[in-house]
């Protein structure tokens, strides 16, 4: 897309405070909401969002055009996704990807500092999520057999249930609060 372009698509979604970059990136200075917009894909590229960034509800197989950063809460759960590639890569408030048809966890932030669901999806393993949550983490309704590759520190509770285990599984990780896995 075009400057022009861009700024077309910008007003169409409703979204302001933003500046295009010279290499036509949107940062944005606010929350960007496009959900329940039945987007198919994402046609710009935002850099920065500094508040919240809403994309769930749509028919998204991929999160390619989204924020690199986010300064806030970021939504992506109620979309066809089956990665987390081209999503961000810092997210400073939780992060929601559940409810999608994700295989893998990779390209998706290393920390969160709010909370982060990946439940009702078809992970067979955490490898490749974050590794810090400041908040609780829930895995739950996925297909694990066990907890490897999963956060290494979790500020609230960590939640795993209806997934293959046939053994309380060792979360290897320091949980602030409950580990709830049955």
């Amino acid at each position: 897309m075009n400057k022009q372009q861009i700024i077309t698509w910008l007003s169409e979604m409703g979204i302001i405070n933003w500046e295009i970059t010279d290499e036509l990136f949107v940062n944005v200075f606010g929350a960007v909401n496009i959900s329940y917009k039945k987007l198919t894909n994402i046609p710009v590229q935002f850099g920065f969002v500094s508040g919240d960034y809403y994309c769930e509800n749509n028919q998204l197989t991929s999160l390619q055009g989204g924020p690199i950063e986010v300064g806030g809460d970021y939504y992506c759960q109620g979309n066809q996704l089956t990665s987390l590639q081209g999503g961000p890569i810092e997210v400073g408030g939780s992060y929601w990807c559940e409810n999608n048809q994700l295989t893998s966890l990779q390209g998706g932030p290393i920390e969160v500092g709010g909370w982060y669901s990946c439940s009702n999806n078809q992970l067979t393993s955490l490898e490749g999520g974050p590794i810090e949550v400041g908040g609780s983490y829930y895995c739950d309704n996925n297909q694990l057999t066990n907890l490897q590759g999963g956060p290494i520190e979790v500020g609230r509770n960590y939640y795993c249930e209806n997934n293959l285990f046939k053994v309380e599984p060792n979360p290897n990780c320091n949980i602030e609060s409950e580990f709830i896995w049955d």
